[in-house]
């Protein structure tokens, strides 16, 4: 009922197109991402575009299961790989960490950036109106 209330939500919203070309953006850029990440190893890169849908898929379920998915992404990309034929311990384990790692430090180091930039516009701005 959660889901269909909040998709449901989508009606209030002033601009629609808007949201939807944004929410469309996000997941495609998680997608690129996940895919891109493949191809940073010789083993996984000839997954291509299907491969970064399942990783991104099974990334998603590793996100809701643990926060931020430390520990059940990377575990869980590593069995998906392991369906791919290749091994769990090295490969598998390998590329899990190197996207659980990149997206993580991403995140954290844009929200660091931006949480100042957010500070500094918003001083200089009460600085102005006080003016």
């Amino acid at each position: 009922m959660g889901i269909l209330s909040g998709l449901g939500s989508i009606r209030n919203i002033k601009r629609k197109k808007l949201f939807l070309i944004h929410t469309f953006l996000i997941w495609f850029l998680y997608l690129a991402s996940a895919t891109a990440g493949l191809y940073a190893l010789r083993e996984t890169e000839h997954l291509g575009w299907g491969g970064g849908l399942t990783t991104l898929g099974v990334g998603s379920v590793a996100m809701i299961l643990t926060p931020g998915g430390i520990g059940a992404f990377p575990l869980l990309v590593a069995k998906l790989m392991e369906l791919y034929g290749l091994d769990v311990k090295t490969t598998g384990a390998a590329i899990g960490w190197l996207l659980w790692s990149v997206q993580t430090l991403l995140i954290l180091g844009g929200g660091i950036i931006f949480s100042g930039l957010f500070t500094y516009h918003h001083k200089k701005r009460r600085f102005e109106n006080r003016q």
